[in-house]
């Protein structure tokens, strides 16, 4: 009982990583997104105002 016991805490702690690194990865996309679509909009109002 102690080993399985032993055992659960690592791939709790594991998944808890994987989690917040997922977390993060998803946050790091989302701003890279939002850049991607201010820059690009920006690009495109300065199209339109040129014409």
């Amino acid at each position: 009982m102690d080993f399985a016991k032993y055992m659960s805490i690592p791939w709790r702690d594991f998944g808890l990583c994987c989690a917040l690194g997922y977390a993060l990865i998803v946050v790091f996309l989302k701003n890279c997104y939002l850049t991607i679509l201010d820059f690009s909009s920006s690009c495109l109002t300065q199209n339109n105002e040129l014409k």
